[in-house]
């Protein structure tokens, strides 16, 4: 992705339209991110939001 950005020429610059469309995605994706199922038990979800966030360090 970086070699597509660096070689974009347009009129809004190099990166913009790239956050613009990558800032909509991920706020459409942070809004489905919180919807939960119901079928999906409580404990589950707690320990997703728990050890979750390791997989990350």
């Amino acid at each position: 992705m970086g070699f597509i950005s660096d070689n974009t020429k347009s009129k809004w610059g190099r990166r913009k339209q790239y956050d613009l469309v990558g800032g909509i995605v991920m706020g459409v994706a942070y809004i489905f991110m919180w919807q939960l199922f119901r079928s999906i038990h409580y404990n589950l979800i707690f320990g997703i939001s728990l050890y979750g966030p390791l997989f990350f360090i």
